[in-house]
């Protein structure tokens, strides 16, 4: 039963709809779009995304993500698109949370497989309240190729 309900997750259009919009919302993060188009193993894209979390709203003009599901058999994860078009932040108020000392980054971690991103693109990014001047980024197009070395990514 699970192998079919991931099977409709990874290979049908509703299933992506139902894996975005419905799980997510279990967790308090409601994710909509527009046009949303292909599934997981084939790659996917949509218009004006919209994801309201606890901290945060961002809404995306458009977002594509391609990758090659057949290299996880390779222990590699192969992401041959990720692309953004404007995004927006807008940030929320949260309660005070109790103050910790910061723990800073590790030095490595150890990943299950091999990391490939092919392409990385975003349109401008902007950060502040809706309606009002916001700091922007422009033209924050770039191009990223991350590979990992035997399974382990540094900083």
């Amino acid at each position: 039963m699970a192998v079919c309900f991931l099977g409709w997750i990874a290979g049908t259009e509703a299933g992506l709809r139902f894996g975005l919009y419905q799980i997510p919302s279990w967790f308090g993060v409601n994710i909509s779009s527009q046009n949303l188009k292909g599934t997981l193993l084939d790659g996917f894209d949509g218009d004006n995304w919209s994801i309201e979390t606890e901290g945060a709203d961002l809404k995306i003009s458009r977002f594509r993500f391609a990758w090659k599901p057949s290299e996880l058999m390779r222990r590699s994860l192969h992401i041959t698109d990720i692309s953004a078009g404007d995004i927006a932040i807008v940030t929320k108020p949260t309660p005070p949370k109790e103050e910790r000392p910061p723990q800073g980054l590790p030095d490595s971690i150890d990943l299950p497989a091999t990391v490939y991103l092919d392409r990385f693109e975003t349109g401008k990014i902007s950060m502040g309240k809706p309606l009002t001047n916001k700091p922007s980024i422009s033209n924050a197009s770039t191009r990223h190729t991350v590979t990992t070395v035997k399974g382990t990514a540094s900083t």
